[in-house]
């Protein structure tokens, strides 16, 4: 009862005041405005007075790239007045980068960052700075209208000049210029300097021959001996340019008729740079038997009887005319040649051989296949699979003689390489008829992973259904 009493007067005497709503604190934010940091520093490039706070700047405004369109023209000139000031070639070169950002940029004028940058690497000494000049004449480039030749053929003429360059990175910007701005004399100017000293130029060139000729600029025939020879170069860079060349030429010349060295025969191009290629499979160097093996695969046009000799070790005929017993001595006698016994080795042979001399249709192309896939490295093997099969496709006969060797695929250590060999049986199963005891190979395959369970079952659907 007291307890109760107590409480009713507490609630007598307790006075509740109503809540008061607290005004709330706006907060304004403000955000900084980009667009003139930039701007900015420039602006103080002006009063830096080392070379490496002018490079601080410079990677200030590389990274805060952001400039109001009317102040573009302006910032421009700013930075090509500090080029000429600079003597440090690592802020140039910095200068220059930026340049070529700008290119980039809405609202900028690529002729006059084409003009300022030819001043600016006219009397350039350095040849980081004049490769990075080019560079960037490369990059705005793409912005240019192609009416406007005016500008473009002032750039291929500065690639040109430049070509003369004793550096090899210079020139290879040069041939990047001069195969993306095509001109009439871009592949002879290009074709000069797949003999230069330097491997990287050799190399260079060669790749920029490819991309030219991709481009609709056919290669002309005479360059097979040139490049040939570089099949034998001691860089793997200029062995692998070489390789896409001679198969470009031996696809697009494919009826050509070309001499068989130190004989009287003639086989065709496309023949030719077949036998080639497959000498390339026994390199040394990986990339150069993976690069091999991928163009063997395009050479649809090549004569069965040199394809059927790359499944095969044994060495072909030295593609000589072989004569029978009775046609050899008829010609003895019709000679009077006889042997008198007066004069020293007067009954020699008349074909004296050296070993070197004798031309195997290019022994690398007896048992090329065979090589490709035997290879220690799963991207050689794998490549001669997809190479296999492409040729088997075109050529039926080739795809039964291929048959054996594929299936013997399935037993690779890779499971790419089994999977890409039972797919491409899938691939030529028109042209195929399994055995049993390939049949057997096959369903063994069936032991492993799901995903190569796959590839066996559709096989024998389109080989029985």
């Amino acid at each position: 009862m007291t307890a109760l009493l107590k409480k009713r007067a507490l609630a007598q005497y307790s006075i509740v005041e109503p809540p008061v709503n607290k005004p709330l604190k706006k907060l304004r934010l403000v955000k900084k405005p980009t667009q003139a940091s930039a701007a900015v520093y420039v602006g103080l490039l002006e009063n830096s007075k080392t070379s490496n706070d002018a490079m601080q700047l410079l990677l200030r405004i590389s990274d805060s790239l952001h400039f109001k369109e009317e102040d573009i023209p302006g910032i421009i000139r700013k930075l090509a007045d500090h080029f000429n000031q600079q003597n440090e070639s690592a802020v140039r070169v910095k200068i220059l980068s930026i340049f070529r950002s700008i290119g980039r940029m809405a609202g900028a004028d690529p002729g006059l960052l084409i003009e300022q940058t030819i001043k600016m690497i006219q009397k350039e000494t350095s040849h980081k700075v004049i490769a990075q000049g080019l560079t960037t004449l490369l990059d705005v480039s793409q912005y240019i209208y192609r009416q406007d030749d005016h500008l473009l053929k002032m750039i291929y003429n500065i690639a040109k000049h430049y070509l003369k360059d004793t550096n090899h990175w210079v020139k290879q910007v040069c041939f990047r210029i001069i195969g993306n701005l095509k001109q009439n004399d871009s592949l002879k100017v290009i074709a000069d300097y797949i003999h230069s000293q330097d491997a990287r130029v050799r190399s260079a060139a060669m790749e920029t021959l490819v991309i030219l000729h991709e481009d609709g600029e056919k290669l002309e025939a005479s360059m097979y001996p040139d490049v040939c020879q570089a099949l034998n170069d001691d860089y793997e860079i200029v062995r692998a340019a070489a390789l896409k060349l001679v198969c470009l030429i031996g696809n697009a010349y494919s009826e050509n008729v070309v001499k068989v060295p130190n004989t009287v025969e003639e086989i065709r191009l496309i023949d030719d740079a077949f036998s080639k290629i497959c000498q390339a499979v026994n390199d040394l160097s990986m990339q150069v038997r993976y690069q091999a093996m991928q163009l063997l695969g395009s050479m649809t046009k090549v004569d069965p009887y040199f394809l059927n000799q790359t499944l095969d070790k044994k060495l072909m005929s030295n593609m000589r005319k072989k004569k029978s017993l009775h046609e050899r001595s008829s010609e003895i006698v019709t000679s009077g040649e006889w042997s008198t016994g007066k004069k020293w080795a007067d009954d020699a042979p008349k074909e004296l051989l050296d070993k070197d001399e004798v031309n195997v249709v290019s022994s690398g192309s007896c048992g090329a296949f065979v090589h490709g896939l035997e290879d220690e490295f799963m991207e050689v093997r794998s490549a001669s699979v997809d190479a296999l099969c492409n040729l088997a496709i075109h050529h039926p006969e080739f795809a039964v003689l291929s048959l054996d060797f594929l299936v013997d695929m399935f037993n690779d250590e890779i499971e790419a390489v089994r999977i890409k060999a039972i797919d491409s049986l899938t691939q030529m199963s028109h042209h195929i008829i399994l055995r049993e005891h390939q049949l057997e190979t096959i369903l063994g395959a069936l032991e492993f992973s799901k995903e190569q369970r796959v590839s066996p079952l559709m096989l024998f659907q389109r080989q029985f259904l």
